[in-house]
Parts: structure tokens; C-alpha cells; sequence
């Protein structure tokens, strides 16, 4: 098994996602640029990790980043278990650590890929030295960021790994489950079964059992049913997919029935598909508070603008004295940007946006999960300036006494511009009747 895997990850990784990248990358564009008359942009995944390989989008499958023979192990949200061979666990809703199990380590398991999402993107972890057997745990897988340094919560997870060649005669079941697009709103069960039958003389039928998570049986001594002669014909029913929500889907791969060959032994993956089901809503809402001073130059009405990652996207308005919005209805696991609209707001004013604990005066990016969101945008109108009071002005008193002389010199107000060119007209004039009067020199 470990050659195949080898030798299909070499054969597919690079061009599925140079071709996938791309299309991941028009996707992107298509929402950012195709919200009518909105000037915000969804927000949009962005690497988080030097360790692993950025890529927008979504993946759910070991098969869709190359690795088509390899066992998954994946769960929803910040889920966590394994099967007999790999166990794992996540902190704080956002980071997965993976271990190898003491039985995983005698199969000879090897971790071909770690796949983490959120938001509109994933992380895919591929190089061995970041993997186990290598790297031990906690490693802190994450999803890519979403917005500015914020590291969103997991949306779902899967591990790809593989072990060991089968040996001839023998038989290995292993339990695939792709998850909903978003939370589902039915449960997902929380394991599965699997009724195991084979012609061969004196096989009594096996029930293998999985976790939630899938990958092989939950019990090591189930996961390699051995010594079946070559020839035996083995079939696999699922138990209790009457409880399956409904859109559920599972297959069998390569077949419900197989037969045991010369050659090494057969893998059959059984595969319960939950991407059709029934997923949960969530819900935004945004509250306008208004402060400002009587007198003030108020809009009529305010313009908010938002943009989310599963392609919600639209203009709200409020009245000129604020209040709650109807509630955006989303898909619960999205993450919706939010801003007041350009030019709703007349020069001078400010504004405030909060969600929790967190503040901002250019706009935020919000998750929207099943649990109603809300976010508080606050206008101040600036300080109005007061209108200048104009100073009474009054007549001087009448000059009294010696005062009362025409003074001689220093003529004030409009007065003195006037005798100066007063002063100067005479000196012209004398200095004109000079030259006329002067006699002229004498010819020799």
C-alpha cells in the first residue's frame, strides 16, 4: 500500500492543484468582484502556515489532493477520536494534533497529508518532515487565516495516511466519511457498522465497527481479517443506514463484493457521504447607534454593506435615529465582512464597529456560526462649532479741556495717508518750479 500511495501522490499532486489553484483563485475573484454595489469585499482565506501548502477553496477527500488509496480519518468542526491507528485531538476550536498509535506504529502507518480548513480556504500538510512519524504531537495544524491575522475556527479536518503492504489472503475494511458542507442540522452518527461475509468454509460472519471519524476498525484485532484462501468471494452490508439523514449517500469501493486473490491482499472502502444533508443556519445582525449633539447635520438614512464566504452578500439600511437590522441569514460556519458604505456618512463624522470584545473604525470580518451574531456600529457626529458673538463697539468721549486743541502733528485714521500726499505733492511742485526757474549755463 505504501508504494501505491507513493507512487499516485507523485503521479497527481502537482497538476490537480496547479489546475485546482487556478480555479480556486477565479472562484475567489468572482466573489470578491461580483457583489452589486457593494464596496466590500468578502473576505478572503490567506496563508497562516510556512509549513504547509495554501490553497483556496475547499477539499474533503484524500482523493481531491492526490492521494486516492490512502485511509481517512476526518471530522466536522473541532471533532476529535481516530480509529486503531491514528488518534486525534484539537485545542481551542483551532489547532489539530496527530499521533500514530502503538499498534498504528506496528502496522508500519505513515501520515501522507493533513488537510485543515476554514473560512474559504484549507491547508494542506504534506511534507513528511512537519507529519508523523517525524514530527510528534502537538504540531498545531491550522486552517489559513481569514481577515488580518485571525486564525478562524475549524471548519472540518482529515488525515490521509497509509501503512504496510496487505498480505495475500487477507482483507482490510476502512470507513470514508465526507462531511456537509457546512454544520449539519441532523446529527451525524456517531459510529458505523459493517457486517463482513465469506464463502470460505467455516467463516462466521464479522461485524467490523468505526468511529465517527472513520478510518479503520476502532479495534485493532478487526482490522486485518486474515487467512481467507485465494478464491474466497467476501460481501459488506452497511448496518443501521435507516438512520442516516436523509441525502446521505454510501458506496463501496471497489464493490460491495470482492474476491480474494493470489496477489496481496484487498482493500474495500466503504464511504457514507453527508455532503447532501441538511446543514444549519446562522443569522447577523446589525445595530446602529447614533450620537450626536442637537443641531446636528444627521442623514436620513445609514448604508451598511456586507460580503460573506458562502456568497451572501448585500446592502442594509437604518433610519436617521439607528436601530436593529432583520437578522442576514447565512450558513452556519461562514464569515461575513462588514462596513459602512462609502459616503453614507457626511464629513467629519466617525465611526465604531464592535463584535465582543473586539473594536474597530475600518470595518470587521465576523464568524457566523449557529448562534445569532451580533455587531454594533456607532456614528458621532463632530462637535458643532459656535457661531462667534460679536463684540459691541462705542464712540470715543469728546476731547475736554486742553485736550481740545486741533493737535499740530500726527495726523490719525484716513488723515495721515492724506497729508502725506499732501507733503509730497508740494515738494513735486516746488522741485518743478526749481527746474523751471533755473537759468540755463552759459555757451562758451
Amino acid at each position: 500500500m505504501r508504494t501505491l500511495v507513493e507512487d499516485e501522490r507523485k503521479s497527481r499532486l502537482g497538476g490537480t492543484w496547479r489546475a485546482a489553484g487556478a480555479l480556486f483563485a477565479s472562484l475567489a475573484l468572482t466573489l470578491m468582484f461580483a457583489v452589486p454595489a457593494a464596496a466590500v469585499p468578502a473576505p478572503v482565506a490567506a496563508p497562516s502556515d510556512p509549513r504547509a501548502e495554501f490553497v483556496e477553496g475547499n477539499a474533503t477527500t484524500c482523493a481531491q489532493v492526490g492521494l486516492d488509496v490512502a485511509i481517512r480519518v476526518g471530522g466536522v468542526g473541532a471533532s476529535e477520536g481516530g480509529d486503531a491507528y491514528v488518534s486525534v485531538t484539537t485545542r481551542d476550536e483551532r489547532y489539530v494534533d496527530v499521533a500514530i498509535t502503538a499498534p498504528g506504529t506496528a502496522a508500519g502507518v505513515v501520515i501522507d497529508a493533513v488537510v485543515v480548513k476554514g473560512g474559504d480556504g484549507f491547508n494542506l500538510y504534506t511534507n513528511p518532515q512537519v507529519l508523523p512519524p517525524i514530527a510528534a504531537p502537538p504540531q498545531g495544524y491550522i486552517s489559513p487565516l481569514v481577515g488580518a491575522g485571525n486564525i478562524p475556527r475549524i471548519s472540518h479536518w482529515f488525515v490521509c495516511y497509509h501503512f504496510d503492504d496487505l498480505p495475500t489472503g487477507s482483507l482490510v475494511v476502512s470507513k470514508q466519511v465526507i462531511p456537509p458542507l457546512s454544520l449539519p442540522a441532523q446529527s451525524l452518527p456517531t459510529s458505523f457498522s459493517v457486517l463482513v461475509s465469506c464463502d470460505s468454509p467455516g467463516f462466521e460472519p464479522i461485524t467490523v465497527t468505526f468511529g465517527l471519524l472513520g478510518g479503520v476498525a476502532l479495534d485493532a484485532g478487526t482490522v486485518l481479517l486474515d487467512g481467507l484462501p485465494i478464491g474466497t468471494t467476501c460481501t459488506l452490508a452497511e448496518l443501521g443506514t435507516n438512520a442516516f439523514p436523509p441525502g446521505t449517500v454510501v458506496s463501496f469501493s471497489p464493490g460491495s463484493t470482492v474476491q480474494i486473490g493470489d496477489a496481496a491482499g484487498v482493500h474495500v472502502g466503504v464511504v457514507n457521504d453527508f455532503s447532501g444533508v441538511a446543514v444549519l443556519q446562522g443569522s447577523l445582525t446589525v445595530t446602529k447607534v447614533i450620537e450626536a449633539a442637537a443641531g446636528a447635520d444627521v442623514p436620513s438614512e445609514f448604508a451598511i454593506e456586507y460580503a460573506c464566504t458562502d456568497g451572501t452578500a448585500g446592502t442594509l439600511t437604518l433610519p436617521s435615529d439607528g436601530g436593529t437590522s432583520a437578522p442576514i441569514v447565512t450558513t452556519a460556519g461562514t464569515y461575513c465582512a462588514i462596513a459602512e458604505a462609502p459616503g453614507s456618512l457626511p464629513p467629519g463624522w466617525t465611526v465604531v464597529y464592535e463584535h465582543g470584545e473586539e473594536t474597530s473604525t475600518t470595518g470587521l470580518i465576523v464568524p457566523v456560526f449557529e448562534t445569532p451574531v451580533s455587531v454594533t456600529i456607532t456614528n458621532t457626529a463632530p462637535t458643532p462649532t459656535p457661531t462667534p458673538t460679536p463684540t459691541p463697539t462705542s464712540a470715543p468721549a469728546p476731547p475736554t479741556g486742553a485736550d481740545s486743541a486741533d493737535p499740530e502733528l500726527a495726523p490719525t485714521g484716513v488723515e495721515a495717508p492724506v497729508a502725506g500726499m499732501a507733503l509730497a505733492a508740494a515738494l513735486l511742485i516746488g522741485g518743478l518750479a526749481g527746474l523751471l526757474t533755473r537759468r540755463p549755463a552759459r555757451r562758451r
